[in-house]
């Protein structure tokens, strides 16, 4: 009888003191963040022009949790991943993404649009960018501190050539 007890005791304590992956949840990851285009060498070439896109990243995301992670569409469209410039606020994308099962990757392209509002500060210096997943943290995650993958310091983009002051 004691052993039966003791056996369930065991049990119960072993269950409530799991960690969280052992109940079930998401661990989203940015695994690689690269950039992809446009380049100089680019069809069309680059045309630095308002509405077009002057960075493209390609984004990996993967979720090492061990229960699957809910989509953008299933938060009310929320995206679930930027990337931003860390030295100009508001110079980003925000990209929506599927249910990610646990074990599984998807890959994304987040494109960085032409900055209307200073487009000679498109080419005053180096620009780092940073990817992160789950940035309004809407996630329940099993770990909410591996979200960020960065900075990638990005030059001038290809085609604002007109942009350069002459010196």
């Amino acid at each position: 009888m004691h052993r039966t007890l003791a056996l369930a005791l065991f049990v119960t304590i072993l269950f409530a003191t799991a960690p969280a992956l052992a109940q079930g949840k998401p661990d989203l990851q940015i695994t690689s963040f690269g950039f992809s285009g446009p380049t100089a060498n680019s069809v069309p070439k680059p045309s630095c022009e308002p509405n077009t896109v002057v960075y493209s990243f390609a984004v990996v995301v993967t979720n090492a949790g061990t229960g699957p992670s809910p989509s953008s569409a299933s938060l009310g469209g929320k995206p679930l991943l930027t990337v931003a410039a860390q030295d100009r606020a508001g110079w980003m994308a925000s990209v929506p993404l599927p249910e990610i099962a646990a074990g599984k990757s998807v890959t994304v392209n987040a494109d960085i649009l032409f900055l209307a509002a200073d487009p000679a500060y498109m080419v005053k210096a180096n620009h780092p960018f940073l990817a992160t997943v789950d940035p309004a943290n809407l996630v329940d995650e099993a770990d909410e501190t591996n979200n960020m993958k960065g900075p990638l310091t990005m030059g001038p983009p290809a085609g604002c050539e007109r942009f350069f002051k002459k010196k």
